[in-house]
């Protein structure tokens, strides 16, 4: 169930309720994830530049890195979806430029730390866009257990900051409307 501050929703154009169901305009309804792969390379520089900053530390950084690596390197089959292949494609790339950090082991409690910290400071938006999109098109991962246990709970995260609605990231929503929903 969603509550919506009805004071907002009259003040949206194109906005028309009274008592009963509340029917949002066309282009406020949630939307599918989306996500554009071309940014992945700067998100994950700003991801760096937070490990830097000790926003996050340099291990979290390392174990999200990991799970990205283990996610790209997983042979998952997303040729149903361009996007995805391109995605998986991008991200493993962009990933590997960072080889030197990766040591080979990642903890679900990091990794959620660090999604939960960059979903704070709205970094990352389009690698989690896209881990997103896998979870929501049912990627299966339960071949590579831990990567499957992790992508659940980060997308669980990544949902519930989102303002999620049936399982649909509301990106179309601006910040204040996205604000006021609750599941």
């Amino acid at each position: 169930m969603i509550t919506i501050d009805q004071g907002l929703l009259h003040s949206i154009e194109g906005f028309e309720g009274g008592p009963g169901p509340v029917l949002l305009p066309h282009n406020l309804q949630p939307q599918p994830v989306s996500f554009d792969e071309t940014q992945f390379s700067a998100e994950l520089q700003q991801a760096h530049t937070d490990s830097a900053d000790g926003l996050i530390d340099q291990e979290q950084f390392n174990q999200f890195l990991e799970f990205l690596w283990a996610v790209t390197n997983s042979e998952v089959d997303v040729s149903h979806d361009q996007a995805l292949v391109n995605g998986m494609k991008t991200l493993k790339d962009d990933v590997q430029l960072y080889e030197s950090s990766l040591q080979g082991e990642y903890t679900d409690g990091e990794v959620n730390s660090v999604v939960d910290t960059l979903i704070g400071q709205h970094h990352c938006a389009d690698i989690f866009g896209f881990l997103l999109s896998m979870n929501h098109e049912s990627i299966d991962f339960s071949h590579v257990e831990q990567v499957q246990t992790t992508m659940n709970s980060v997308s669980a995260l990544l949902d519930a900051s989102a303002g999620s609605t049936d399982g649909h990231l509301a990106k179309e929503v601006s910040g204040l409307f996205r604000d006021t929903l609750r599941d």
